[in-house]
């Protein structure tokens, strides 16, 4: 018998809820469904058991990150190093960042006004730069517009 290496947390959640694509493609499909159904959260649960929400609340976008067992003392770390690589690949860098102390396990809650994301759809923060070269973009998409690419 051949034992799954899928989280236990993964394989209770129901199929539409699972994810196993990049992160970027989960951050478009969550926010475009969170808007759908705000004021409820968007959510999929990854294969190592992690879950990512989004939720749209009028004018602001939250992520929430989290899962359902608290790490074990002395494990902080391997969190906060999870929590990085979800920041980056969510594009979630600069958005305010709080712990979620109602959460059954462990939970980081991520928050954007609507109004401070870059309008070329990237998902990134606007930044000054942005604001000077392309209005109300980030950087990186402020530099594709000045060099007359696309993000």
């Amino acid at each position: 018998m051949v034992a799954s290496s899928l989280h236990p947390a993964f394989e209770r959640a129901p199929a539409h809820h699972r994810w196993s694509g990049p992160l970027p493609e989960l951050r478009a499909k969550l926010e475009a469904e969170a808007a759908k159904i705000a004021p409820r959260f968007a959510w999929r649960v990854l294969a190592h058991g992690a879950c990512v929400a989004m939720q749209r609340l009028d004018d602001v976008l939250i992520c929430r990150i989290s899962r359902d067992v608290v790490p074990p003392r002395g494990s902080e770390r391997k969190w906060d190093q999870e929590l990085a690589t979800f920041r980056r690949e969510l594009r979630l860098d600069r958005w305010e960042e709080e712990d979620a102390p109602e959460a059954v396990g462990v939970a980081r809650l991520f928050r954007c006004p609507v109004a401070l994301l870059c309008d070329q759809g990237c998902g990134r923060k606007i930044s000054e730069m942005g604001q000077l070269f392309g209005g109300s973009t980030c950087d990186h998409c402020a530099l594709a517009l000045k060099l007359g690419r696309t993000a």
